[in-house]
């Protein structure tokens, strides 16, 4: 049945966008199309179908249209906002607030509501735009968190700033507005929620109009319909899977690619949301559950914060029913091990591997299942786990953060990582084994030989803000490596470990801060920017060297600091002072320049590559 937008406003049913749809999308791209096929148009637009279900008297249930009906509520409250801005008259501003709000038929007195009715973020923020007390700008203590307003704002700014043209008078914002109430479409009906969810999903997933994500929703929600004895709430079990995607719709994405990676080894985007309906359809609450366990995981390892480590160790240690994995606590804090995982993990972190996300979660999940059985409180395979971390660590910084060779192999890679997710998830082989064959596996892969690591390793750049954390990493690396092998009787403080320059928790430290040997104010080549003319001080004097010394005199101001104790990392800030000594203060008495930075980059390369070489 064909009908006008105008008589679709001026029902007095209430319009319901449903859980189980997804968020208003479009932005001020599809809003700008929007607004020229309106202007354009000499005979009414016709916006196509609409599918709606009326099985509740008073309301209908939007199944296919939102985007486009939300559209035109936003542009119709842009009209109001700009009309009171520019003071046009009160009979013209009611009329546009009569499209937008539903007055109550048994009460004249009553506050109207608004005409569309949205769940999840955006929800609030369109029911306090609707009101004609709204004055066109955000307001958290009304509208909440900005998520909803943010997504609504990118139509509604691009709505309003073409209005405030001053050609639009009372009179041609009239003649706008009577085109948009003369948008033609079709309406077609469902009967009730069940066949509305199965209309939304057949729909779409054969014209793939929406995201997996959207496709996943629709289906737990058509579940959820179908079993009617859940005991948990999809609406806000899938709303706190949204929150550890930062409600962000292509970081979910992502985490419900590398969740089916995790259980059965990659697949394609194309087949992703069949896949996952496969695994779903057996336990709905089982799959939820695991889902917000790795979307949370995801979260925490894909993040920065400077309470890293007190995340993972939650989410190791607590119990399942707190969103964690119930590893034991002494066993995984036993010997500084929660330390090195959480270094490893930020590091990996740091890398951008997320290819590898799947299979540490794999691995991490057979873990906690093992561990409740294991002899000795598992600490074998707990040991064998951290093993596994740093050795993947060690991988994906040399051939992920420095050589990119990861992805010059990453379909065989993807196919290793998938057949171990497999093995991880099966369980039914030994779990320290199955980590040394991985091991194996990955080594048979890639074999990066020294020079071509040692040449990508030079071209690091301070001028670069990626490079510049990679830089903190690899001297935290170098620190912790000289660190361990030095014995110097002769500093009383030898045996004091130094804090070391590369922690989650420092991450933003300002005590730690990056010094040029030869000043980048007297000189400006690239040169000076290399990881070869850079030292990390972890220092507790931040004045910093003196920008216009020359490198000598900055290495005898760094031996103050030492001889002071006002460096943290001394074991790294004494082998760098050793080194320009003996280029520099030796019988060649060679000066530090762009030569002598570039043999320096050269020798951390190769320092750094038999470290963390993947043995």
């Amino acid at each position: 049945m064909k009908d006008k937008i105008e008589r679709l406003l001026q029902l007095s049913e209430k319009m319901i966008i449903p859980a189980y749809q997804r968020e208003f999308v479009w932005n001020h791209i599809e809003g700008e199309e929007f607004l020229e096929d309106v202007i354009s148009s000499a005979d009414p637009l016709f916006l196509g179908t609409f599918i709606f279900n009326r099985e509740h008297k008073g309301t209908i249930e939007i199944v296919d249209g939102q985007q486009r009906i939300t559209t035109i509520l936003v542009f119709l409250i842009a009209c109001r906002v700009v009309a009171r801005e520019k003071q046009l008259s009160d009979p013209f501003q009611a009329m546009l607030q009569s499209w937008i709000t539903l007055q109550s038929i048994d009460r004249v007195d009553e506050e109207p509501t608004a005409r569309l009715e949205s769940g999840g973020k955006i929800g609030q923020a369109l029911k306090v735009m609707s009101s004609s007390a709204w004055d066109g700008r955000y307001d958290r203590a009304s509208m909440g968190s900005r998520h909803g307003w943010n997504r609504i704002n990118k139509a509604y700014g691009l709505f309003h700033e073409k209005l405030q043209e001053r050609k639009y008078d009372q009179d041609r914002l009239t003649t706008l507005i009577k085109k948009v109430l003369s948008i033609e479409y079709i309406e077609i009906g469902v009967r009730d929620k069940s066949e509305a969810i199965s209309t939304f999903e057949r729909v779409n997933a054969r014209g793939q109009h929406l995201a997996v994500y959207d496709l996943v929703k629709a289906f737990l929600f058509s579940a959820e319909l179908a079993a009617n004895n859940l005991d948990i709430n999809i609406e806000d079990e899938w709303e706190k899977i949204k929150d550890h995607a930062d409600q962000n719709d292509n970081k979910l994405k992502k985490i419900l690619h590398a969740f089916y990676s995790s259980q059965k080894g990659y697949i394609p985007q194309s087949e992703l949301y069949r896949r996952l309906k496969r695994i779903a359809t057996p336990d709905i609450e089982t799959f939820i559950n695991e889902l917000k366990l790795f979307a949370r995981f995801y979260s925490i390892v894909n993040s920065k914060t400077e309470n890293f480590t007190e995340k993972i160790t939650s989410y190791l240690t607590s119990s399942a029913n707190e969103d964690g994995l119930g590893l034991p606590t002494a066993r995984m804090d036993d010997q500084g091990r929660m330390n090195n995982i959480s270094k490893s993990l930020f590091a990996i972190s740091l890398f951008k591997a997320e290819r590898v996300y799947p299979l540490i979660y794999a691995s991490l999940r057979a873990l906690a299942r093992i561990v409740p059985n294991a002899a000795k409180g598992g600490t074998k395979e707990i040991k064998a786990w951290i093993l596994l971390l740093q050795f993947v660590e060690d991988f994906c910084f040399i051939n992920t953060c420095i050589t990119n060779e990861a992805n010059q192999h990453s379909g065989v890679l993807q196919r290793v990582y998938g057949d171990y997710c497999r093995k991880f998830c099966d369980g039914s082989s030994d779990f320290v084994q199955t980590t040394q064959e991985l091991k194996e596996s990955i080594r048979a892969v890639i074999t990066v030989p020294e020079g071509l690591f040692v040449d990508k390793f030079t071209e690091l750049t301070y001028q670069d803000k990626n490079d510049e954390d990679i830089m903190y990493y690899i001297f935290g690396r170098l620190h912790r490596s000289q660190e361990a092998e030095e014995v110097d009787s002769v500093d009383e403080d030898a045996t004091v470990k130094d804090a070391d320059i590369f922690m989650p928790e420092q991450y933003n430290d300002a005590d730690r801060y990056v010094e040029y040997i030869l000043p980048s104010s007297q000189d400006t080549r690239e040169s000076v920017f290399s990881i070869g003319n850079l030292v990390v001080v972890n220092s507790r004097n931040r004045t910093g060297l003196n920008p216009d010394a020359e490198p000598s005199k900055r290495i005898k101001q760094l031996e103050r600091w030492l001889d002071n104790r006002a460096i943290i990392n001394r074991s790294f800030t004494r082998n760098f002072i050793r080194y320009f000594k003996k280029a520099c203060f030796a019988e060649t008495r060679r000066t530090w320049d762009e030569d002598l930075i570039e043999e320096r980059s050269k020798d951390l390369g190769k320092e750094i590559y038999q470290i963390a070489y993947y043995n």
